[in-house]
């Protein structure tokens, strides 16, 4: 009979359940057992508290509450016997508990699970736990249990949800409910925040058949998260070739050899692996959706940017030593395909130092073919395209002094103050400037063209005439005064009007002076699109306003002829 059962037979002496009913014991002159609502009660106390279940007795005052055949004054004695039984029970128990506290050895732990000394922290970063069964107080840190409780709670072999109960590590007992609920409280005044899956836990009583049952799909994503951050090496290399295999299709068909270095293999891929495991093992949609898509796109670019990532190099041995290898493991994150115009800022300074032809060369014949559709465009509405043309002509001034990069000199070897040394004096470069210089003479007229009349070329020539930009003054003084001067000479250093501009211009500067030059000529191309837009609707609308008039004609024609028979009966 649990303590419970006897405080509550104390307290109702005319029932003694070891007896028949109506019995006359020796010491009484009434019978016993006249009750049969409390003398039931009471066997099923007994009885409930043999089969050791802890919430036993509220069944047994349940019964007797819901019971519509026992009247309410029987009811409402039994229920204050039970009160007054209860609070002699939990009295009892806190003093017991006093007294055990009280008599309890304190555990010798000074360390806590990372041999940190526990004296170094603040009382509310600890907590002192009571085990009944050893009668002993057990010293932890907070940060260690909840490090232990996310680690139980969310244990799922193979990603498959299995929490498992806290456990006490000195003594590897799980904690009871009234140390978990003193865990909860401790966590809750602390500077710590709880848990969420703590909090899960403590919201279904400390149950762990209700907590699975209601935040399984939480705890595989939690898992899979932990995995990625302290799962062992070994597991990880397995679920990457696994992803690698079932992504074949993205990955096109990626070869990584099989003596290729683990640790390699789990740093490039384990950016990917967790939208591969949320794919596979994760329950809730959503995730899996988006998991899904990422994979795809990043899978693919990575496959583009790395096609040949994990193969294997053989390298030839010498006579000396044997066949060496190597693996291709080197990582492109982002393309190097650049645009002309983002070129010079994606290239270092020293790159294009080293190799100033390649921008300059490209430079060169844009402006080459933007010139040739000027040339061959129709120039009839020319006031704002000549204009563009002149403030053209004085950027175009300094473009001499890039014949120092793209006709390099032969003597450059042997000059001691050569700033690119990297440069040889063997290359050669397409003559860009005299072909330039040539466009310039077709549109001085100075050059037979088909796509040019005499007077367009008249027209060009007396307004570029009345420029008062001092290149094109010094362009049209030259080439005028001189008619057969070859232009596929080098141009006369008085075109540079800039005075802190020479043949040793760095190629920073011309470069600039290039993309401007570049920019400009695409607002020619623009212009002269819209200009012939405009003409076209131009046309169009006089189009229109001829056949309007032609209506018109018509009408006022009919007019007049409806006119005449009326004069005639007149």
């Amino acid at each position: 009979m649990s303590l419970f059962s006897n405080i509550f037979s104390i307290l109702n002496p005319d029932i003694d359940i070891e007896k028949g009913a109506f019995e006359h014991p020796v010491n009484r002159n009434a019978p016993i057992n006249e009750d049969f609502i409390t003398y039931s009660f009471i066997n099923s106390l007994h009885i409930q508290s043999a089969n050791h279940k802890p919430d036993y007795k509220y069944h047994c005052l349940k019964n007797i509450l819901t019971n519509p055949l026992i009247n309410t004054d029987k009811k409402e004695f039994i229920l204050q016997s039970f009160s007054k039984a209860q609070s002699i029970f939990l009295s009892l128990n806190k003093f017991a508990r006093i007294y055990k506290r009280s008599k309890a050895r304190v555990d010798t732990v000074e360390h806590d699970l990372y041999m940190n000394p526990l004296a170094d922290f603040k009382d509310t970063h600890l907590i002192n736990l009571f085990d009944d069964e050893t009668r002993t107080f057990y010293k932890f840190r907070l940060a260690d249990i909840i490090t232990m409780s996310i680690h139980s709670l969310s244990n799922s072999p193979e990603f498959f949800a299995d929490p498992q109960p806290i456990k006490n590590p000195y003594i590897n007992v799980p904690f009871t409910y009234a140390q978990l609920y003193n865990i909860y409280f401790n966590i809750q005044n602390s500077p710590f925040q709880i848990p969420v899956l703590f909090r899960l836990y403590y919201q279904s009583s400390f149950n762990l058949d209700h907590f699975l049952e209601n935040n399984e799909a939480y705890i595989r994503d939690v898992a899979i998260n932990r995995f990625i951050y302290s799962g062992i090496d070994s597991l990880k290399q397995y679920y990457i070739s696994k992803m690698i295999m079932d992504n074949k299709h993205i990955l096109n068909n990626l070869y990584i050899h099989p003596s290729f270095p683990q640790d390699k293999l789990i740093s490039t891929f384990q950016p990917f692996l967790k939208d591969y495991l949320f794919v596979n093992y994760s329950l809730n949609p959503t995730a899996k959706f988006r998991s899904k898509v990422s994979l795809r796109k990043r899978l693919s670019n990575f496959v583009k940017l790395n096609p040949t990532f994990g193969r294997i190099i053989i390298l030839p041995g010498t006579l000396d030593s044997s066949v060496s290898t190597t693996y291709v493991d080197h990582i492109n994150y982002q393309s190097l395909n650049d645009t002309p115009r983002t070129r010079r800022r994606s290239i270092p300074d020293n790159t294009l130092q080293r190799n100033p032809t390649n921008h300059t060369d490209y430079d060169f014949q844009s402006i080459e073919n933007s010139l040739d559709d000027v040339i061959s465009r129709s120039i009839e509405n020319t006031d704002e395209t000549l204009n563009r043309i002149n403030d053209l002509r004085d950027r175009l001034s300094v473009i001499p002094n890039a014949n120092t990069i793209i006709n390099i000199p032969t003597d450059i070897s042997s000059n001691s103050n050569n700033t690119h040394p990297d440069i040889s004096s063997n290359i050669s470069q397409p003559d860009y400037s005299s072909r330039i210089l040539s466009r310039y003479n077709r549109l001085l007229g100075n050059e037979p063209s088909a796509n040019m009349t005499e007077n367009t070329r008249t027209a060009i020539r007396n307004r570029l005439q009345n420029s008062q930009s001092p290149a094109i003054q010094a362009l049209l003084g030259r080439y005028l005064r001189n008619p057969d001067t070859s232009l596929n000479t080098h141009p006369d250093t008085s075109l540079n009007t800039h005075p802190d501009t020479s043949p040793n211009t760095h190629p920073d500067t011309i470069d600039n002076n290039l993309e401007d030059i570049d920019n400009n000529l695409e607002d020619i191309d623009n212009n002269l699109e819209d200009i012939d837009n405009n003409q076209e609707d131009i046309d169009n609308n006089q189009e229109d306003i001829d056949n309007n008039q032609e209506d018109i004609d018509n009408n006022q024609e009919d007019i007049d002829n409806n006119r005449d028979p009326i004069s005639t009966l007149d």
